[in-house]
């Protein structure tokens, strides 16, 4: 007959080989949108990542980047418009998000201009 610890371990073992081939790929995805520009693919990254247990240093690195994104984005928004106070704030997230000074220079000139 069919050893029973053995058939149950090995579907132990099988399971967890899923868990952890399901979490690669969550991170692999993840690192793949945090790569690129699109704010609703890389939240959605995010979610699957934390739902497939992806590591927290990997998550939050991804969170800063959809912070950035976001901040430029809002940035590109306000420099649209002729709004000092939303120009001005929206300078202000993007320094404290860590967005580089060269992706928030076409904001600060519009301002100055303002």
């Amino acid at each position: 007959g069919v050893d029973v610890d053995l058939l149950s371990q090995a579907k132990a073992s099988l399971e967890t080989l899923v868990t952890m081939q399901k979490m690669e790929a969550a991170k692999q995805v993840l690192e793949e949108a945090a790569a690129g520009e699109d704010t609703g693919v890389l939240a959605a990254a995010i979610a699957a990542a934390e739902e497939a247990g992806v590591d927290e240093e990997t998550i939050e690195e991804a969170e800063g980047q959809l912070r950035k994104l976001r901040a430029k984005e809002g940035l590109e928004q306000a420099a649209s418009t002729e709004d000092i106070s939303l120009i001005s704030a929206a300078l202000a997230h993007a320094e404290k998000v860590g967005l580089p000074r060269s992706l928030s220079q076409e904001a600060s000139e519009k301002l100055k201009n303002l």
